[in-house]
């Protein structure tokens, strides 16, 4: 995972153009898979690299820091998992961080602890 920050014009933004359904705020800073930061990156009127460009999942840190990252970085997924509001979004979240599909016959609350549970299980891809 990368850290990306939205610089755009608007003040709220949903990621559509890759799909992963992550939602920005001006100036907000959030954990995007690394194909998907890349391409982001290339945009550099709407993103920049977050925490100074570096890679959460490489930084050479102690491990008291490098768990509060992790911790930090799951909580970060969990939170993008609950703000997504459609079936559509959810799944395209689960098929892009895990290659694992969800049901869209269950409702939203459901298919939203079914993404969490993945990050639960998986970690942050």
């Amino acid at each position: 995972m990368i850290a990306i920050k939205y610089i755009g014009v608007r003040p709220t933004y949903r990621d559509g153009a890759y799909a992963s359904g992550i939602e920005f705020k001006s100036g907000e800073t959030k954990f995007v898979p690394k194909d998907i930061a890349a391409k982001m990156l290339k945009h550099h009127d709407v993103y920049e690299a977050g925490i100074a460009g570096v890679n959460i999942a490489t930084a050479k840190v102690n491990k008291a820091e490098m768990k509060e990252d992790t911790d930090e970085s799951l909580q970060a997924m969990r939170d993008a998992v609950q703000a997504m509001g459609n079936k559509d979004t959810i799944a395209d979240f689960a098929m892009v961080n895990y290659r694992m599909k969800i049901a869209k016959n269950l409702s939203v609350d459901n298919m939203r602890r079914e993404a969490i549970r993945m990050v639960d299980q998986f970690g942050v891809m």
